[in-house]
């Protein structure tokens, strides 16, 4: 027994509980149809396809001197980030023996169009991208990639 009066089984528990949050399965029946599996699929399937993606997240957090910091692709003020959004996923595609530029981003399963202005956002990113011969692209699933 811990000195808190934790068991063993109360640790063991917590742990299943803490991995379950942090690594959802398909099976799962609060993450049937989320973005993190379209994440997850996308990660493991990428390559196969032509592409190599890194992941891009993105946020802010203050540092221990109370200072904001930024981090992801793009993500320079909160201001910027309602203008434009950078995507889950960066990288390129081989297209004809040349890289191609690539921004990925996730949607869960069922995702139609942008219906806010976070997606809004999301969406001037991708059409700037493709302008400029890219390939931008929402996905709800690995087949979106071909």
């Amino acid at each position: 027994m811990a000195e808190d009066g934790a068991t063993l089984r109360d640790l063991q528990r917590l742990s299943d509980e803490l991995f379950a949050q942090c690594f959802p399965q398909a099976g799962d029946s609060q993450v049937v149809g989320s973005e993190s599996l379209v994440i997850q699929e996308i990660e493991a399937g990428h390559a196969e396809l032509g592409y190599r993606l890194f992941r891009n997240n993105s946020g802010a957090f203050k540092d221990a001197t109370g200072r904001l910091v930024r981090f992801g692709l793009g993500n320079r003020s909160a201001r910027s980030c309602k203008r434009m959004k950078s995507s889950d996923f960066i990288g390129f595609r081989i297209v004809d023996g040349k890289p191609i530029f690539a921004s990925i981003e996730c949607k869960k399963k069922g995702w139609t169009k942008p219906i806010n202005e976070h997606e809004r956002a999301q969406a001037r990113w991708l059409h700037a991208v493709n302008l400029a011969g890219g390939i931008g692209r929402f996905v709800t699933c690995l087949e979106d990639l071909r």
